[in-house]
Formats: C-alpha cells, sequence, structure tokens
C-alpha cells in the first residue's frame, strides 16, 4: 500500500526496466512470409502492402539472403501461380512455384523453410479446396491438400502449414507425409483460423479474393471462443506440432486460451490487414511506426504466441541490429587506422554481416587481400579490381577500388570507405545517395571524416556516432560546434511546417542555453522544409547552404564569424 509500495521505484532507469521486464523479443521468434511468383527478375510491390512484394523465384534468393543476413531463422512461402484451374493442380505439381522456389532457397541459405498448404492461390474460383453445389466439399478436399503437403515435403521444405480449415485434415496430411518416409517433416496447423476482414490486402497480394460466396462455411466466427479450443484439441489429436491462431490482434484473448490450454508450442499470424493498417496511419504521420510495431509484436508475444509470422520481420530484425550498434553500420573513415577497421569488420562477421572495403588504388587492393584473409581465415574475402577476373560480389569481404564500387555499393551492410580524399569526383555524386539511403534506412553510422579523433574511433567501434562529419576539404569539418544530422524519417512532419516533440525541445534547449550547431539534412528539398518549420515554430531566420548556392561562401563565412545561431547543410558542402 502506498507510500510503502511505490511501483515506480522499478521504472526510474532505462537498466531497471530492462532488468524487471516480463516479456523480451528476439528475431528468434519470428516468421517471414514470401510471396513467389512465375517469371524471372520480377519484384512487384503490393499496393496495399508497402515493402512487400511478389517476387519471381530468382528475387525469392535475395530477399531470403537479406533475411538470413538480418538474423531471421525462418520463412513461409505462399505461391502465386501463372495458371489456375478448378482442381488447383498447380498446388501439387513438382514443378510447381513453391516446389521451385524452395529448392532454390535451401541451395542458396540455410533457413527454415515453412509452407503454406492451402488451394485457394491455385484454383480458379479462389476457394480453399473442391466446389460441389457452391460450397468446398470437405472430404473430397483432404486428399488434394495431402498431396500439396507431400510435394512440399519432396521439394525439401522444412514444415508445411495447412491453412485451409478443412476438418480433418492434418489426420490426412500426417498419414501421407508418414506412408512416405517424411515421418519427421512437423506440421503448424491454421488451427484457430477467423473468418476475417483483416485479410484483405493478402488477397490482393496473392490473387485469391473468392470468385463467389465467402469462406465464412469453413473458417470461424469470429464472435465464438470456446469454438478455438475444440478446434486446437481437434488438430492436436490428429498430429498437429504447432498450433496457429489467425489473426493475431485483434484475437489476443484466444492466443491466451489455447496457450493456457495446450501443450505445444502456439503460432499467431500477424495478418496483412494488420500491417497495413500500421503502414497507412506511419505514412499520414498519425503515429510512431517503430513505437507501434513493437508494441503490436509485444502484445502478441505478451498473450502466448512462441511463433509470431509477421511481415514485419525485417523491420524488426533492422532495428535490432541498429541499436545494437553492430550491424547496418554504413562507415565511410579515413587512411591509416585500419585497427579500427579490422575491429569493425570483425563485430560485423560474427553479426553474418557483408562488408565492402574501398580503396582507390588497385594495388592497394591487390596488397592488402592477403593480409585480411590472414585476419580472416573462415570468411571468403573477395578482390574486384581492374585486373581482377572475380564478378562475384557476394563474398562475405569484398575488397574492390572506388569506381568498381560506385556500382554495387547498396549490396552491403557495412562499408568502409578508405582515403576519402583521393576518391575521384564520382564519389561525391555518390555521397549524397549514399547519406540518403543511410538516413532512410535508420542505418546507425554515417561518417565522413579523413581524420577521426580517438573519441570518434571509439564511437565507431561501438556504432554510436549519429552526427555527421565531412571530409577535410568541405569547408566546415574544422568548426569546433556540434553537428547533428536530421533524418529524412522526419519529411512527414516538415512537410506539415511543424517539428516532432523530442526536435523541438531539443531547439529549444540550444536556443535557452545560446549554443550554436551545425545541421545536417540528407536533401535539398529536406534543408528548405526543416528551414520553415523552424521560422514557424521559433519565429527564427536560420540560413540554408547547399553545394549549388551561389551566396554558399557568403554564408559559411558570416556562421564561421559567430553570425547566427545555426546553419542548415546538406552532406556535401564544397
Amino acid at each position: 500500500m502506498f507510500p510503502i509500495t511505490r511501483s515506480r521505484r522499478l521504472r526510474s532507469s532505462k537498466n531497471i526496466r530492462s532488468m524487471v521486464k516480463e516479456t523480451t523479443l528476439s528475431v528468434n521468434d519470428f516468421i517471414y512470409p514470401l510471396f513467389v511468383c512465375e517469371g524471372k527478375s520480377i519484384r512487384h510491390e503490393v499496393p496495399s502492402m508497402p515493402g512487400i512484394y511478389n517476387l519471381s523465384v530468382d528475387e525469392v534468393i535475395k530477399e531470403a539472403k537479406e533475411a538470413e543476413n538480418l538474423g531471421i531463422k525462418s520463412v513461409i512461402l505462399f505461391g502465386i501461380p501463372d495458371h489456375k484451374d478448378e482442381e488447383g493442380s498447380g498446388a501439387y505439381g513438382s514443378e510447381g512455384i513453391v516446389q521451385k522456389a524452395i529448392k532454390a532457397i535451401k541451395d542458396y541459405t540455410d533457413l527454415y523453410v515453412i509452407t503454406d498448404v492451402c488451394m485457394c492461390e491455385y484454383t480458379s474460383h479462389g476457394h480453399c479446396g473442391h466446389i460441389i453445389n457452391g460450397d468446398v466439399d470437405n472430404d473430397s478436399t483432404l486428399n488434394m491438400l495431402a498431396r500439396e503437403a507431400l510435394s512440399h515435403a519432396e521439394a525439401g521444405a522444412d514444415m508445411v502449414a495447412p491453412s485451409d480449415m478443412m476438418d480433418g485434415r492434418v489426420a490426412a496430411i500426417r498419414t501421407m507425409l508418414d506412408d512416405n518416409g517424411f515421418e519427421n517433416i512437423p506440421i503448424m496447423s491454421y488451427a484457430v483460423k477467423y473468418a476475417s476482414g483483416y485479410y484483405g490486402p493478402f488477397r490482393d497480394a496473392a490473387d485469391s479474393t473468392p470468385a463467389f460466396g465467402s469462406r465464412k462455411t469453413y473458417q470461424m466466427d469470429p464472435a465464438n471462443r470456446r469454438e478455438a479450443l475444440k478446434e486446437a484439441f481437434q488438430d492436436i489429436e490428429e498430429g498437429a506440432d504447432i498450433i496457429m491462431v489467425k489473426p493475431a490482434l485483434a484475437y489476443l484473448d484466444i492466443i491466451r486460451d489455447v496457450k493456457d490450454s495446450c501443450v505445444v508450442p502456439v503460432a499467431s499470424y500477424n495478418v496483412s490487414g494488420e500491417y497495413a493498417m500500421i503502414k497507412a496511419a506511419a505514412k499520414n504521420g498519425w503515429i510512431d511506426e517503430e513505437k507501434v510495431v513493437m508494441e503490436t509484436l509485444l502484445s502478441m508475444k505478451r498473450a502466448g504466441s512462441d511463433l509470431i509470422i509477421t511481415y514485419f520481420a525485417k523491420d524488426f530484425a533492422k532495428g535490432i541490429l541498429n541499436s545494437s550498434g553492430i550491424g547496418m553500420i554504413w562507415a565511410v573513415c579515413g587512411a591509416g587506422k585500419t585497427e579500427m577497421m579490422f575491429e569493425t569488420i570483425s563485430l560485423a562477421l560474427l553479426q553474418k554481416k557483408r562488408v565492402c572495403w574501398a580503396i582507390p588504388r588497385a594495388d592497394v587492393v591487390v596488397d592488402l587481400i592477403p593480409r585480411i584473409k590472414r585476419a580472416f581465415p573462415y570468411a571468403r574475402v573477395v578482390g574486384l579490381h581492374g585486373n581482377s577476373e572475380e564478378k562475384n560480389i557476394y563474398g562475405d569481404i569484398v575488397v574492390t577500388t572506388t569506381h568498381q564500387l560506385i556500382r554495387f555499393y547498396q549490396a552491403f551492410d557495412l562499408l568502409i570507405i578508405d582515403e576519402v580524399d583521393a576518391f575521384p569526383y564520382t564519389f561525391d555524386e555518390m555521397l549524397p545517395r549514399l547519406a540518403q539511403k543511410a538516413c532512410k534506412t535508420g542505418c546507425a553510422t554515417i561518417y565522413l571524416s579523413a581524420t577521426p579523433s580517438k573519441t570518434d574511433q571509439r564511437l565507431i567501434k561501438r556504432g554510436r556516432l549519429k552526427c555527421c562529419l565531412i571530409p577535410a576539404r568541405y569547408h566546415l569539418h574544422a568548426l569546433d560546434i556540434p553537428k547533428y544530422c536530421f533524418s529524412g524519417n522526419l519529411s512527414r512532419f516538415l512537410k506539415k511546417r511543424r517539428l516532432p516533440r523530442v526536435i523541438k525541445k531539443w531547439f529549444n534547449k540550444q536556443l535557452m542555453l545560446n549554443r550554436r550547431a551545425l545541421l545536417f539534412v540528407p536533401t535539398i528539398e529536406m534543408g528548405y522544409l526543416l528551414q520553415e518549420a523552424i521560422r514557424k515554430c521559433f519565429a527564427l531566420e536560420v540560413e540554408f547552404v547547399f553545394s549549388s548556392d551561389e551566396n554558399r561562401l557568403a554564408k559559411v563565412k558570416n556562421f564561421k564569424e559567430g553570425k547566427g545561431q545555426f546553419l542548415i547543410t546538406t552532406m556535401i558542402l564544397e
């Protein structure tokens, strides 16, 4: 009882809050959905699901590699065939789209591959089985589902996941797998799948909207709670190894009921509609996407989910790696800091990141490769330079010349650019794009300096250097004042001529203490927006200078002489 009991004691600092946290999220909790279609070099974004794509097999390999590099352990595949018929024959053909994707992903990654077992993506009518008298016939559909699951196992799937909601389908699939020597392939059953309105964007992605009627005759009524346990118990008796609840967010009570009543692992599906709502709200600036995503996923874990199928898996993994200060670092460093670079590379390799070290001169690249191979004997080191016959950029560490780098720098997680001041003019053209990409992807570090201090080196190693410095050849480098980088994520606020609360608080503090600061922005457009927002919020005139500004030299000179409290500038200022 108060005042003896004060709950706020255990909320007083970040450390104590983390120590008493009851529920934690890990990238190991997530399964990442992938939509696979026929064709080559196809990467079509799903209109209602920003950031999610229909991918041809060659593109799925790239996406799977990226997911694996982020630490994601498992994917679930959904097929989108070119040909559909009444019986959904493409679902169980040995050369079906999912079967080809399974083989490709298993050939190129160590991911755990789960497959969705259902007929809706393959039937011309969009329903989940064989149609008789205008409805899905339960019993004749069971053999179709069992054949589909068997074909996935034969292609190399690690787990099958029936999502059709036919009675008895787990038993039929278990029998088919066991009779054909796949008794060790587990089944994750969509045991508790409601007839929900949250599936709309998925049907857009998978082209599986029913041509007539609805799926209410086989999917569950959202009003029913006790029925969920009945469905879960039935599938466990038939041989299900994992039970799933779908959707997740509106059915957290069901997840908890199933978790408390069943002894098998419980999965939940953070479905497309839940994903699309958060993305739409974030796009309009109504919510903080990262916070809402974390809170949403945490609620599913707290409710009892052991596994979560979510389209946010990659976003979560990137966020966790960024906050760890190791993964997804873009570093542009000066020459002569080899020890620091080797340590940073070591940290990156421990997290399975891909590293590129770029140097202006080909002869230095050639000399450096043996040294790197000695330092990292277990890594695949690739050298790319003018005389090199090596065309593959998919080594663990790639050492290259500057001109080569400009073509493919976006393929790497850690980028070390040596001897900044010796780089050609084309590198200056690349830097704004690099900085803009780094801001958009939430990368931990952008560091552009020929002479980093010891403090800077330590911060780089920890991945905590949030500001942007610029090479010595640029005029503002020598200014002994704080430098702050404004991310592209602020654009949605700035377009409304306003600033987030945390930024306004920062500005008020600088004004109160009469501190001067350089404000770096990734684009000219954002610079003008920031200038206008400061003018509106604080009635303060701030100069903005960029490389093509005719008055840039005069503005820089005035700022150096102490005129003006803030100066906004782009990343590159000659």
